[in-house]
């Protein structure tokens, strides 16, 4: 598979974008004044325990206070397992939770995002990112990424990070860590450490509430967590940009150094790879298939529903075969769609019904492969009685539709409006109630044009005054008398 990343500036914005075999896979944006929030660490003042759900409510500094969850404020076990089986240290550091009271303050790290009328979740224990490995100063035990899956592979660095690991800090091994040694880890964690120690002395005399350490800019984050050895290129859109990327990269990998090319042509370079029309595509409601058969994903308030269809898709004389065909097409486009638009949460898939439980278990494998390539952390549960699979996917940012959309003001975010016809009955009505109050003023009714017209067919003969106002929603009407003037005065 051909990877490669392409960056874009331009003022107040920075705009990332992986594309893998020249189909967009990820996007990433950063505006200035609107950067990301989670990474960063704050010296944050609790405002309210709720024992009940074992939650803190803390003011970082942000419009709403942060989620504090005490029960999984901790690193998950899951993402650090040796063997099938969660490593002991870690296991020791999971299961000791912090009591906070309120108006204490704390040394919180922004976990995701915030969300609506959602603050953003933060976790009492902090986690430093570097190339290779990710500090954990507040707990003593060593992980390692769950993406690197061989057993060997696993307990080698274990120990290699054993020698290189600071008294009384603890390390996670980044996927990127794969095959080095205690000495070539070595100049990433003493470079963590040192930040982590500006971040406390921060954090002492910092006044609660306050950032005491704010996550690096989008080109530096790209960079260190997205370049590696099976990135073909890293474009970068100017000559600083490629001058701060290489002095980068000398340092922490100068392996690296080669795919770094600084882009010369004289179009947008998102222009260049039609990265644009890709994002237009990734924010429709309907996402076609090569075959001709094509997905609905719907996003609601607790969960998204991915509903595939046939289209004009079909395929062999064989029914079964058709469908897994179809299906398993629909599995790996779905996967894309999910990293695409960084859909997190409970997720619905109403793949097209098959008669056995072997086809079932061929899409499942298709669905569970396609996934494997998602940085995020996913979980297929499987196909529920009533056919649909369920699966879920850990929700850290903001989805592509919420960072490129807003809200629609005629709808209010649900995607229909009133007919034209029944907007005009309602307008009707009110000028019945006004002419039914004994005003002899003249009424002035205001509507869009096509609520105007079915006005006009309900009721044709109106005597009334009919302005069509085009900036008016189709769900809108404006019924008031016209001050100061009667009817036969209007007349004249």
């Amino acid at each position: 598979m051909k990877k490669e990343i392409i960056i874009d500036r331009e003022p107040g914005l920075t705009r990332a974008a992986v594309l893998e075999d020249g189909n967009l896979a990820e996007f990433y944006q950063e505006k200035e004044g609107a950067e990301k929030i989670s990474g960063n660490i704050y010296k944050g003042r609790v405002q309210n325990v709720v024992s009940g759900i074992q939650a803190a409510f803390v003011d970082i500094g942000t419009d709403k206070n942060a989620f504090l969850f005490l029960g999984d404020a901790e690193m998950d076990a899951r993402d650090f397992t040796f063997g099938g089986q969660a490593d002991e240290t870690a296991k020791a550091a999971l299961s000791a939770k912090k009591a906070v009271k309120n108006n204490q303050e704390i040394l919180v790290q922004a976990t995701k995002e915030p969300d609506g009328d959602k603050g953003a979740r933060v976790s009492a224990h902090i986690g430093l990112p570097g190339r290779y490995v990710v500090l954990t100063p507040q707990d003593n035990y060593i992980g390692v990424s769950r993406r690197i899956t061989n057993d060997e592979e696993r307990t080698r660095l274990r120990g290699e990070a054993l020698k290189a690991k600071p008294e009384s800090y603890g390390l996670i091994l980044r996927t990127a860590a794969q095959g080095m040694n205690a000495e070539e880890l070595k100049p990433d964690i003493d470079a963590l450490c040192a930040k982590w120690e500006t971040v406390e002395k921060a954090g002492k005399t910092a006044k609660a509430p306050a950032c005491v350490y704010q996550d690096a800019a989008l080109t530096v984050r790209v960079v260190r967590d997205l370049l590696t050895e099976d990135t073909e290129r890293l474009l970068l859109p100017d000559h600083e940009t490629y001058e701060t990327v290489m002095d980068a990269l000398q340092v922490t990998a100068p392996e690296l150094c080669g795919r770094c090319e600084e882009y010369t042509g004289s179009m947008p370079i998102f222009d260049t790879f039609r990265i644009e029309s890709k994002l237009d595509k990734a924010l429709q409601h309907k996402v076609w298939l090569k075959s001709g058969g094509y997905l609905y994903i719907d996003p609601t308030e607790a969960m998204t529903v991915i509903d595939v269809n046939t289209g004009k898709f079909t395929g062999s004389r064989e029914l079964e075969e058709t469908l897994i065909k179809i299906n398993c097409e629909a599995a790996v486009e779905i996967a894309r769609q999910l990293r695409l638009r960084d859909i997190g949460g409970i997720i619905i898939i109403d793949f097209i019904d098959m008669e056995q439980e072997e086809s079932r278990e061929k899409v499942l494998s298709a669905l569970k492969t396609a996934l494997k390539s998602d940085r995020n952390r996913t979980n297929v549960v499987g196909f529920t009685g009533l056919g649909l699979v369920e699966m879920t996917r850990r929700k850290l940012r903001t989805k592509l539709s919420g960072t490129l959309q807003t809200l629609c003001p005629v709808c209010e975010g649900t995607g229909r409006v009133i007919q034209p016809e029944f907007t005009a009955r309602k307008a009707l009505r009110e000028y019945r109630r006004q002419k039914a109050s004994g005003s002899k003023a003249t009424i002035e009714i205001k509507l869009n044009p096509a609520v105007m017209a079915a006005l006009k067919e309900l009721a044709p003969d109106l005597d009334a005054k009919c302005t069509v106002i085009s900036s008016m929603g189709p769900n809108d009407y404006h019924v008031a008398p016209v001050i100061g003037k009667t009817a036969k005065e209007e007349e004249a």
